[in-house]
């Protein structure tokens, strides 16, 4: 292997020898993973780092490796697990597994020795690494009590700041997923309004960019003295409280897909102050107030009431059985997740559902029948909408991670031809795949949910079969 690899010269290779090279590459790198994480769990059995001065077994098989001590925790806990997993570590063995795919499997069978087979089938289909852990995710929420993770991780929950020798600062949290989707949600608007400005001025940077500065402004906004309202016990006005996010319009839970339009800025559409609220607002805007305010300190103010969301609604989407809500947990096949972040508990949806700020859609799997749901504009109504979300959190073409946030409504039969929105004839694609759908006859072929995106020679398209393009019934409830 030395004298291949030494010898290896990469122009002198074909592009298709090149092709097959990176495929036994890559499997030799799997295996060697393998190999190593075994072997590694073996020697610190040991406990030989104690006598080599090194503070732990991590740090030694840093040294050993020259890679990073967590990189060196992650193998070692690897090969600790595929200790007791032989079917799993039959295939790490063999090259089937990547190291991520490994340790994504390994770690959900550790919580359910049964989902083993599946995920190990799963991997070898060819799917992305971000399906592959949504399904480990899955496979492990459907073993562990999610409401006592809940409370766990809340106990564990932080956010923490420090600064390296470079002087970057770096910021860094953790908690529950339905936690941080409310975070993100307040950022995305103001995220995308920093795009739509960066483009106007001819920049273009990382998206990871973007979302920086908008918590950023997030932040400042907050802190800004236009937030701030006189302290409690100043004057009567001081006594209004932060409105809750279910006192609009007279509160309750919107159904899926009728969102408050935010797109002006102005708030909900439809809702305005009332008479008492115009009122307090005026009498808190006279000059002799506002010369009153002007020289009461900084520690002297708290918090207004918040403010509208800015740029367009952010939609949390809840998947979750109807039968589970109503029970209170969810039982093997049953679904209760937060579309982008992965299984949570009952209660979490009850929270959203109750105290969310942003939209919040819950699909139910009973109720309202939405298949064969029909409307005659090009767009897919709010409620088709919701539908699409639901059976695609991803890209629908197989391997495609991209979330839903990126993709875009695709018409199986083009809407000109039929004039007719049929949630039966719509797929949800990235931009990269709807693309090659329009401009080079690609197309998924015939079904629901994540399958295959082929070519107009594949035979497996849809020209070429006599399966009508609408596939069957989605079964979709909300």
């Amino acid at each position: 292997m030395t004298v291949y690899a030494t010898g290896f010269d990469a122009s002198l290779v074909s592009c298709a020898d090149a092709a097959t090279v990176v495929q036994e590459a890559a499997a030799i790198a799997h295996m060697a993973s393998t190999i190593k994480a075994l072997a590694a769990a073996r020697a610190a059995e040991a406990k030989q780092w104690k006598a080599a001065g090194h503070r732990s077994a991590e740090e030694e098989l840093a040294r050993t490796t020259g890679s990073s001590v967590t990189d060196a925790r992650d193998a070692l806990s690897l090969g600790r697990r595929l200790m007791g997993q032989p079917e799993v570590a039959d295939a790490a063995r063999r090259g089937e597994l990547s190291p991520d795919q490994a340790t994504a499997i390994s770690d959900a069978v550790a919580a359910n020795p049964a989902a083993a087979g599946g995920l190990v089938s799963a991997a070898s289909e060819g799917g992305s690494l971000a399906d592959l852990k949504s399904q480990c995710a899955q496979a492990k929420a459907a073993a562990v009590d999610l409401e006592a993770r809940r409370r766990d991780i809340h106990r564990r929950r932080y956010l923490r700041a420090w600064t390296n020798q470079d002087g970057e600062a770096h910021l860094a949290a953790a908690g529950n997923p339905e936690d941080i989707a409310q975070v993100m949600a307040a950022i995305a608007p103001l995220a995308d309004a920093a795009f739509n400005t960066a483009r106007r001025e001819g920049r273009r940077e990382h998206p990871d960019a973007y979302r920086f500065d908008a918590l950023v402004q997030l932040a400042v906004d907050a802190t800004s003295p236009a937030a701030t309202s006189p302290a409690a016990g100043d004057d009567d006005d001081a006594t209004t409280e932060p409105a809750s996010a279910n006192d609009c319009c007279g509160g309750g839970v919107p159904a899926a897909g009728d969102g408050p339009d935010l797109r002006d800025g102005s708030g909900p559409a439809g809702c305005q102050p009332s008479d008492a609220e115009a009122v307090s607002n005026i009498d808190r805007d006279r000059p002799d107030d506002r010369a009153e305010r002007k020289g009461r300190s900084r520690k002297s103010r708290r918090p207004a009431s918040p403010r509208p969301r800015r740029g367009s609604p952010v939609k949390l989407l809840v998947r979750v059985d109807l039968t589970t809500l109503m029970r209170g947990f969810p039982v093997p096949g049953e679904t209760c997740d937060l579309v982008g972040y992965g299984p949570i508990s009952v209660s979490a949806v009850n929270d959203l559902l109750q105290y969310g700020d942003p939209f919040v859609a819950a699909i139910l799997t009973k109720g309202q029948q939405l298949a064969g749901v029909a409307h005659l504009g090009r767009r897919p109504s709010a409620f088709q909408q919701s539908a699409l979300e639901w059976l695609y959190p991803t890209c629908a073409a197989q391997g495609c991670p991209a979330p839903a946030l990126h993709l875009q409504t695709d018409h199986r039969i083009d809407w000109a031809k039929t004039h007719i929105t049929l949630l039966d004839w719509l797929d949800n694609l990235c931009p990269h795949h709807h693309a090659d759908k329009t401009q080079r006859n690609w197309s998924l072929v015939d079904g629901v949910g994540k399958r295959p995106f082929v070519p107009p020679s594949d035979p497996r398209h849809p020209r070429y079969t006599d399966q009508p393009v609408t596939g069957p019934g989605y079964g979709v409830t909300t």
